[in-house]
């Protein structure tokens, strides 16, 4: 409904998403934010690999 709205009506729309596949589907251009400060920005595709690198680091087990 949201990309049906925004081609449709020529929307500019706000999205607030902790999902990562529903962020790159609907957006030109993100914001990642990191404890209320903005940590990153640019198209999702640049800005989001690095996220989920950066949980996918913080999730490993400590092997010490």
């Amino acid at each position: 409904y949201i990309l049906r709205a925004q081609r449709l009506y020529n929307l500019t729309t706000i999205l607030v998403s902790h999902d990562l596949i529903e962020v790159i589907r609907l957006s030109n251009y993100v914001y990642l934010m990191d404890n209320g400060q903005i940590v990153n920005q640019g198209a999702p595709t640049k800005v989001l690999p690095i996220a989920i690198l950066r949980r996918m680091i913080e999730e490993l087990p400590d092997t010490q």
